[in-house]
């Protein structure tokens, strides 16, 4: 017995030695009501627009804009450099960042802005039936049902095309035509 109190000493000891290394991220947001961060089930909050997240061991920040933002820029500036390098966005609505060791001490800057304002070009739908019919932009995914026969539809050119237009009941469509034709 008075060995098993030994080694559970021991091993308390060594487990009180053992201090977790704690890293830190700092992520800068433009807006800071248009998004929304957790890290694992914590949510994160954002002062004057400024995150600086502790953790230890490896998880996942995820950041999600709230509608009508999208992400715009990302920026990031690891901890062994003095440049800040653009980041690839693949969802304009979600953005996630694989934290570990290895990021401590990065920095990430983030830009937003609102589809409203983004949405600089139009295109005309023409539907004999606008409640059958389902309209869903190809970039941000975003679905509408059209409420009148013609509808301008604006988009953010180079990004929202092509369109995804579809029957609500399953039925085909029976003529689709650009532009006349």
């Amino acid at each position: 017995m008075k060995k098993l109190y030994a080694f559970l000493t021991a091993a308390l000891a060594c487990v009180g030695a053992f201090n977790a290394n704690a890293y830190k991220v700092t992520v800068q947001v433009d807006n800071p009501a248009a998004v929304q961060a957790t890290m694992g089930s914590q949510t994160v909050t954002f002062t004057d627009g400024v995150a600086e997240i502790e953790f230890t061991g490896y998880n996942y920040l995820d950041l999600q804009t709230v509608s009508p933002y999208v992400f715009d820029t990302v920026y990031t500036k690891y901890a062994s450099s003095d440049d800040w390098y653009s980041g690839y966005i693949g969802s304009p609505t979600y953005y996630s960042i694989y934290l570990s060791e290895y990021a401590d001490g990065d920095q990430y800057k983030f830009t937003t802005a609102s589809l409203e304002d983004l949405r600089t070009a139009s295109v005309t739908l023409n539907v004999d039936d606008p409640s059958a019919i389902e309209f869903q932009y190809s970039w941000s995914n975003e679905k509408f049902t059209p409420t009148e026969q013609h509808t301008v539809v604006k988009y953010v050119p180079g990004k929202e095309t092509p369109f995804n237009i579809t029957s609500k009941d399953g039925n085909p469509l029976y003529k689709v035509t650009l532009n006349g034709q």
